[in-house]
């Protein structure tokens, strides 16, 4: 395995851990916030949430309400294990770029 795939898997792996941390902070948050009767959203459980926006795209613009209904969950974490697959190789492609021009 090449420098850039090893640079790759790490990004990849990397990107789903982060989302996994945000994507679990946010339903930890909005249950506590649900539990309680509040409607007032946490600064926390915002920027967990637009976190987890953020590193869910582009696959979460793939999966549609269609999707839920009629495919397996299977193919969700297929979707989400791709998606910080591409995460990984654009930014192990990007810091490749960055390193070479300093």
């Amino acid at each position: 395995m090449n420098v850039q795939a090893k640079r790759a898997l790490g990004f990849g792996v990397a990107h789903f851990l982060v989302l996994t941390v945000c994507l679990l902070t946010a339903f930890t948050l909005g249950m506590e916030r649900f539990d309680k009767g509040d409607v007032n959203e946490s600064t926390a459980e915002y920027v967990a949430g637009s976190l987890t926006n953020i590193l869910m795209a582009p696959g979460k613009y793939i999966w549609t309400p269609w999707a839920s209904k009629n495919l397996h969950n299977a193919f969700e974490w297929l979707l989400v294990i791709a998606n910080s697959a591409l995460w990984g190789v654009t930014l192990a492609y990007v810091y490749g770029r960055l390193k070479r021009t300093t």
